[in-house]
C-alpha cells in the first residue's frame, strides 16, 4: 500500500478545480447563497421591537448550511472522479437530509468544544471593555477605552494592545486545530462511511494546512490593507491629546480590501475545500 501524499492531493485539486472555472464559480455561489439565506434574520436588529426574531439565524444555519456542507462533500468526491464539480446532488443527491443534518451537528459540535476558549475570550472583552454604560457615543467613551487599555498594558496602552491580540489569536489556534481535525470526516461520510481518517489525522492536518496555500495571495492583500489600517488607528489615539480624535478613513481601504476579498479569495476557496477532499480520495483508494 502506497503512503498517501500530500502533493498527490494537491495536484489533484488543483487539475479538477483548474478544469472546471464555471463549475467552481457556480459551486462557490451556491454555497454562498445558502450560507446568505442562513444569515438573513439577522436583518432584524435594525428594528429594535423584532431583534428577538434574529435568533432565527442560528437555526437557519444548522437547517441549512450544515447538510449542504455534507452534499457538497459529495460532490466533491465525485469530481474527482471526473464528475461535474457543480450539480443537483449538492441539494438533493447522496445520503437523506436528516442523515446529513444529524452528521453536521455532531461535527459543528466538536468545532464548539474546540471553539469554547474563544467565546470564553468574547464574553470577557465585552463584560470587561465595553459595559453598558459606556457603550455610548461620545469622546468619553474613546477615553474610558483607552485608560481600561493602559491599565490592562501595566500602564502601556499599546502593550494593552499586544496583550489582548496575543491572547485573541491564542484562543483562534484551538478552532483552527479543532476545524483542521475534523475537516475530513464529511468526506469520509461522502465516501461510503468507512473509518478512512482515523489513523491518518497527520496527514489530514497537512492536507487542510495545504489548503490554506490557495489563500496566501488574498491574506497578503487583505492583512496589509488591515495592518495599514491599525497602524494609523493607533497613531491617531496617541495624538488624541493634541488636537481631538482623528480616525483614519476606512473609505479609502473599500476597494483594495474588497478586491482582494472578491478577486483573490472567493475564487481560491472552492480549492482550498478540494484539497482535503482530494486527500480523503486518496486514503479511500488505499484501502480499496
Amino acid at each position: 500500500m502506497n503512503k498517501p501524499k500530500v502533493s498527490t492531493a494537491w495536484k489533484n485539486a488543483w487539475k479538477v478545480w483548474k478544469s472546471q472555472p464555471g463549475g467552481s464559480l457556480l459551486f462557490l455561489l451556491f454555497q454562498l447563497a445558502v450560507r446568505l439565506m442562513a444569515l438573513c434574520p439577522l436583518l432584524f436588529l435594525a428594528e429594535p421591537k423584532l431583534r428577538w426574531l434574529a435568533l432565527l439565524s442560528p437555526v437557519l444555519l444548522a437547517l441549512l448550511v450544515l447538510p449542504a456542507r455534507q452534499a457538497a462533500a459529495e460532490t466533491m468526491q465525485e469530481a474527482l472522479r471526473g464528475q461535474p464539480l457543480f450539480s443537483p446532488r449538492m441539494a438533493l443527491g447522496g445520503a437523506s437530509y436528516k442523515t446529513k443534518l444529524v452528521r453536521g451537528l455532531k461535527n459543528a459540535a466538536c468545532i464548539l468544544l474546540w471553539s469554547l476558549p474563544l467565546i470564553v475570550y468574547t464574553g470577557w472583552i465585552v463584560s470587561y471593555f465595553l459595559p453598558k454604560e459606556h457603550v455610548v457615543s461620545g469622546d468619553g467613551d474613546i477615553m474610558t477605552l483607552m485608560m481600561q487599555l493602559i491599565s490592562f498594558g501595566g500602564g502601556n496602552m499599546d502593550t494593552g494592545i499586544l496583550y489582548l491580540a496575543l491572547i485573541g489569536v491564542a484562543t483562534l489556534l484551538p478552532v483552527a486545530f479543532g476545524a483542521a481535525f475534523h475537516s475530513g470526516r464529511r468526506h469520509e461520510w461522502a465516501l461510503g462511511e468507512k473509518r478512512l481518517v482515523p489513523g491518518h489525522r497527520g496527514y489530514v492536518l497537512q492536507c487542510w494546512l495545504m489548503g490554506l496555500a490557495a489563500l496566501v495571495p488574498c491574506l497578503l492583500v487583505v492583512g496589509g490593507v488591515a495592518a495599514d489600517y491599525v497602524i494609523r488607528f493607533l497613531d491617531a489615539l496617541h495624538s488624541m491629546a493634541l488636537g481631538g480624535l482623528k480616525l483614519p478613513s476606512i473609505k479609502q481601504r473599500i476597494l483594495p480590501l474588497a478586491a482582494g476579498l472578491v478577486l483573490l479569495g472567493l475564487p481560491a476557496l472552492p480549492l482550498r475545500s478540494l484539497v482535503t477532499a482530494a486527500g480523503v480520495s486518496e486514503l479511500k483508494g488505499d484501502a480499496d
